[in-house]
Parts: structure tokens; C-alpha cells; sequence
């Protein structure tokens, strides 16, 4: 996500790389499964971030930052916590446990990902 950037030729540039800390979605390009039938989930997720943020007025706050200089941080939109939003609506996986019950909501609900298979994103992987 990128804080301030312009959306040009399907993605945002230049503003401030933000990293939804506690999180990860599916990467970009990764497909789920439900009944038999692939889905873009990555792509569903990217887009329902852009939903949630378009026009409104995102706060993040973070004290750290990724090996690519990106903030890692936890926004806030309309007085919601947006890493957990999309955890909750199935979007993104815990990494950890500060989200731990919404995903557990989320798998509860069937909710987005969880409404089939998928594989597990990288961050997540690499921290179990």
C-alpha cells in the first residue's frame, strides 16, 4: 500500500510504502480454490484494500520499516483498524497473534479465503 501515491497502469506509485503490520494477503497474482474452481483471491484482496481506503483518510503508525524501507505500521480508516478489517473479512492471514481473533472469525464465517483452500501467503510461511 502506498500512502499519498497516484494510481497509474493498474497500480500505486510514488507516496510512501506502508506495510500492514501483523498481516498478509495473497500475493497479487495467487489463486484460491472453492468447489472445485479457482479465484483471484489476490487480486479480490488488493482490490477490496482499495475499496476500504479510496477517498478517505488513512492514519498509519508504525516505528519500523521493512528491508525496502517501507513503514510497517497499523492504519486506521473511518475509526476502523484496516490490518484487522481485512483479516476479519478474509482477506489477509494473522501473522502472529495480534489479529489471531479475527481470523479466527473470518474461518468461523467462511468468509473470503477461508470459504475454500489457498496457500498460505509467504510472510505468514516464513514465521511458522
Amino acid at each position: 500500500m502506498h500512502i499519498n501515491g497516484r494510481r497509474s497502469y493498474g497500480e500505486c506509485r510514488n507516496g510512501h510504502g506502508v506495510v500492514l503490520y501483523g498481516i498478509d494477503a495473497p500475493e497479487l497474482a495467487q489463486t484460491c480454490h472453492h468447489q472445485g474452481t479457482a479465484w483471484p483471491c489476490g487480486r479480490q484482496a488488493a482490490s477490496t484494500l482499495l475499496h476500504l481506503t479510496r477517498g478517505k483518510t488513512v492514519t498509519c503508525v508504525g516505528n519500523s520499516q521493512d528491508p525496502k524501507g517501507s513503514l510497517i505500521a497499523v492504519c486506521h480508516v473511518d475509526g476502523q483498524d484496516l490490518n484487522g478489517l481485512m483479516v476479519r473479512m478474509g482477506m489477509a492471514v494473522s501473522v502472529g497473534a495480534r489479529y489471531a481473533l479475527e481470523e479466527g472469525a473470518a474461518r468461523h464465517a467462511r468468509a473470503g479465503i477461508w470459504m475454500g483452500t489457498f496457500e498460505r501467503p509467504a510472510e505468514w510461511r516464513a514465521a511458522h
